[in-house]
């Protein structure tokens, strides 16, 4: 699971692992990341620099991702309730739903406009959420 990985970081199995799921993804929804739009996301709160946030765009598909950075003062892992208040605005198309983690196939839990990762990064210290359905496994 991504959360063995994780607890044996120093092996790079979880490096490999992200790096396979996702050029794999990018193989598949070659359009969202050649022709998609980047979208830099808004963060606020406690920890909001050292979160970095944003989304790709086309036509309907869409994916968000979320990535730590500069974290010594959030702890390591950087993962779950030690990101406090920190929040993520989320983009218009995000809003209504309906995504999954490509690496732990959680849904994405917003609460309104947008998301804290302390949800987002609840299990691993890093995700990417999206529309997509096959990413999904549907």
């Amino acid at each position: 699971t991504p959360q063995e990985l994780l607890a044996s970081w120093p092996d790079g199995r979880i490096k490999m692992f992200l790096t396979q799921r996702m050029l794999h993804f990018r193989r598949e929804r070659a359009d969202l990341f050649l022709r998609g739009s980047y979208v830099p996301l808004k963060t606020m709160g406690v920890h909001a620099d050292s979160c970095v946030a944003f989304a790709r765009e086309h036509e309907s598909e869409w994916i968000i991702v979320f990535a730590p950075r500069l974290t010594s003062r959030v702890g390591f892992p950087p993962i779950g309730e030690s990101w406090e208040d920190t929040a993520v605005e989320l983009p218009e198309a995000a809003v209504s739903g309906g995504a999954k983690d490509l690496f732990t196939g959680r849904e994405l839990r917003s609460g309104g406009n947008a998301v804290r990762p302390s949800d987002a990064l609840s299990e691993l210290p890093f995700a990417v959420f999206t529309n997509v359905a096959a990413a999904r496994g549907s």
